[in-house]
C-alpha cells in the first residue's frame, strides 16, 4: 500500500514538474519586422535618397526591399556574427536589442526573402 502511495505520488509530481512547450508557429512573417527595424537604426545611414547624407548608402544601401532581401547574410552577419575587422558591428556606436537581433537571424535562418 505504501509503495502504490508512493508511486503515485512521484507521477503526480512528474507531471506538475513538466513544461508545456508553447509551439511558436512556423509561419511568421519577419520581413514587414526587419523592415521596421531596419527603417528605425539603419536607413540613417544606409541610404541613396537623402541628398543631406553624405555616406550616401556606401557601401550598401538598404532602402528597398530588393535591397535587404539581397543583402540578408550581410545584415545578420553585421549585427549577430562576433565583430572582426572584416565584420564591423552595426549600427555604429551602438547596438541592436536582442530581440531585434533575434528576428533579424530568425528572418535569415528562413532564407531571408520579402515573404518570410
Amino acid at each position: 500500500m505504501k509503495e502504490s502511495i508512493l508511486t503515485y505520488s512521484l507521477l503526480c509530481i512528474l507531471m506538475i514538474s513538466c513544461k508545456k512547450e508553447t509551439a511558436v508557429p512556423q509561419d511568421i512573417k519577419y520581413f514587414s519586422i526587419v523592415k521596421q527595424i531596419i527603417a528605425t537604426n539603419c536607413l540613417q545611414c544606409h541610404n541613396s535618397t537623402d541628398p543631406f547624407n553624405s555616406w550616401s548608402g556606401r557601401p550598401v544601401k538598404l532602402d528597398s526591399d530588393d535591397d535587404l532581401t539581397s543583402q540578408y547574410s550581410n545584415i545578420k552577419a553585421s549585427i549577430a556574427d562576433p565583430a572582426s575587422f572584416s565584420n564591423k558591428r552595426m549600427p555604429l556606436g551602438s547596438e541592436l536589442s536582442a530581440s531585434d537581433i533575434e528576428v533579424i537571424v530568425k528572418w535569415y535562418n528562413k532564407g531571408g526573402k520579402s515573404t518570410d
